[in-house]
């Protein structure tokens, strides 16, 4: 497998005048982004195995530094566009003089819905397999220009920047999806040469506040994949609706394993389904119904920060995900939902998404999220927080009735809110961990 770096140099050296990155303060061809890496890769000469400490922000800047790393055989850490000074510097100091793995590319911090943020180590291999990942299942092709908008410390936006470059496309870098520079990025692309990476709650704004503008786009959009979050049938639907003719796909991956599997939901609105696996991943399910993945695209281990920094490498090259997930007769993986957000009702365990899945069903309902309250019978019970669409009025007892026609009684939850919003992660998932501790 070649690297991304491989796969720039063949492209400057065939269509050295293509466009490889475009952000809102410019853009390089792919001649411009070998040279300008190049000679910024001497600055960390000498630098082999070690950290260098990057920002990642949504311009050609941060890629030109981030491929430079990697030309130099030193290793890119990342920290978000928003970390200040001093985080910067106790990062650069934790490192230092910290030797890495050979074939260490990478150290991606995991977003810290589940737990306290991780460094996982990333390999040259598994940034190149995932990339293979994602062309296989989506079939890229060199005249697609890729939106990405959101963090690039992030894998779910990162690793399309490696597809979209091993592949000789066009990256169009957004700091956040904004829909008026969405539909006037995607404008500009010849028919169907357009594609874009938008989390759920980015495609919810797109199939609510779209408007007519979803006209032009069903003639420009060859494919949007989403993942990082549960998406209901409902928006399924809704999106393949307005866009009759792009492709649809929902991603299962994190930053441990990297891209794993795809589902192509087009024709097919099955909720949690996430397709089978892709040419270098496998998983299966353990006995106490957890994914478990193994392959090239998986991280290399941890990085640990105390005391002292150390490499934690991964036990046996398979890795037990936090998520419970069924495998289906054809070899698709469903995801269920992640264990720290299990809700024990009186003695009953429910997936919040399942509950939200229906709710975000009904019109009346924009957003949802289902949160565990206090009770002094259950223990905890549920409580659904809905954003109301178009100014809708929300009654609790016409939300619940539904719900019982299509969940299990215990289900359907007791307290419903109407709220404005929902608390949501800097990548654009709803913030769980925020509810749990709030």
């Amino acid at each position: 497998m070649l690297s991304i770096e491989a796969h720039i140099e063949k492209h400057a050296q065939h269509t050295p005048n293509k466009l490889a990155v475009v952000c809102a303060h410019g853009a390089v061809t792919y001649q411009q982004l070998l040279q300008q890496a190049t000679t910024q890769a001497q600055q960390y000469q000498g630098m082999q195995q070690q950290g260098v400490v990057l920002t990642a922000t949504s311009d050609v800047e941060f890629l030109v530094s981030y491929f430079a790393v990697h030309m130099a055989g030193a290793v890119a850490v990342l920290l978000p566009a928003t970390a200040t000074p001093q985080q910067v510097h106790q990062m650069q100091n934790a490192l230092h003089s910290f030797i890495f793995p050979e074939g260490s590319a990478d150290v991606l911090f995991t977003t810290g819905t589940t737990g306290t943020p991780k460094g996982a180590v990333i390999s040259t291999q598994a940034i190149a397999a995932t990339a293979e990942n994602i062309i296989h299942a989506q079939a890229y092709r060199p005249d697609i220009t890729f939106i990405i908008p959101g963090q690039l410390n992030h894998l779910g936006c990162l690793s399309k920047v490696f597809a979209t470059l091993a592949m000789g496309a066009t990256c169009h870098l957004m700091p956040k999806l904004d829909l008026n520079e969405l539909f006037a990025i995607s404008a500009q692309c010849k028919d169907m040469a357009a594609a874009a990476f938008l989390v759920p709650s980015c495609i919810r704004m797109l199939t609510h506040f779209g408007g007519k503008q979803m006209e032009g786009l069903a003639n420009k959009m060859a494919f949007i994949e989403t993942g990082g979050d549960a998406l209901d049938a409902a928006t399924m639907a809704d999106i393949h609706a307005l866009l009759p003719n792009t492709r649809l796909f929902n991603t299962y991956a994190s930053t441990e394993t990297g891209v794993v599997s795809t589902f192509e939901f087009t024709h097919e609105h099955v909720a949690g389904c996430v397709g089978k696996a892709l040419p270098h991943t496998h998983f299966d399910i353990t006995p106490e119904g957890h994914i478990r993945c193994w392959g090239r695209s998986l991280m290399s281990g941890y990085l640990r920060m105390g005391e002292q920094t150390t490499f934690e490498p991964l036990a046996d090259g398979r890795f037990t995900t936090c998520d419970w997930g069924e495998i289906d007769e054809q070899g698709a993986l469903h995801f269920k939902c992640r264990n720290s957000d299990i809700i024990n009702t009186g003695g009953f365990k429910v997936s919040p998404q399942e509950v939200e899945s229906v709710a975000n069903s009904f019109p009346e309902v924009k957003a949802c999220v289902c949160i565990a309250v206090p009770h002094p019978i259950l223990g905890q019970a549920l409580k659904l927080l809905v954003v109301p669409n178009n100014h809708m009025p929300i009654v609790p007892r016409d939300l619940a009735r539904q719900l019982k026609a299509h969940l299990e009684t215990h289900q359907v939850p007791l307290f419903y809110e109407q709220v404005e919003d929902l608390a949501l992660t800097p990548n654009g998932k709803i913030n769980r961990k925020w509810y749990a501790n709030k």
